[in-house]
């Protein structure tokens, strides 16, 4: 009777590992099915045309009272707006003035609200801008000057 109930102890435990089998290569066969290759993009243009890098000073005045400047710098421009790293903790939503220092060219100064702030990965701080509408076409110079000063 003893032998009986190892080998049904026995029976039971190798259908349960050949179902476990079963479950871990079904699963291992649907994670290579989603890891397909990419489709490549059959537009000629890359997905940040309109992202241009720059290195830019930049003095930033959080508020039209302050009068003390934060330094940053603008490392990449777009169409529509900047990314910037700075020692000034923005937030979301802030008001900012910039005054940008283009070499070769004069100080340009433009009205700004950050889209996201964070902390940045060398300890400085990182922030989207998006340019106001009355900054729009200082932007715009700005933007197409990004060719020819680096």
């Amino acid at each position: 009777m003893r032998s009986n109930i190892a080998l049904s102890y026995l029976a039971m435990l190798s259908v349960a590992g050949f179902f476990l089998w079963l479950i871990n290569n079904v699963i291992r066969s649907l994670r290579q099915k989603n890891q397909a290759i990419p489709v490549m993009s059959f537009t000629s243009e890359p997905p940040d045309a309109d992202k241009k890098p720059v290195d830019w000073p930049v003095h930033i005045f959080l508020s039209k009272t302050d009068d003390i400047p934060v330094p940053g710098r603008l490392l990449s421009i777009t169409s529509s707006g900047a990314f910037m790293l700075s020692s000034a903790c923005l937030k979301t939503g802030q008001a900012i003035s910039l005054y940008v220092e283009i070499p070769g060219c004069e100080q340009v100064q433009l009205s700004a609200r950050v889209t996201w702030a964070r902390a940045g990965r060398d300890g400085r701080n990182a922030a989207q801008l998006v340019f106001d509408s009355q900054s729009s076409a200082k932007h715009k110079e700005l933007f197409s000057l990004c060719d020819g000063a680096k």
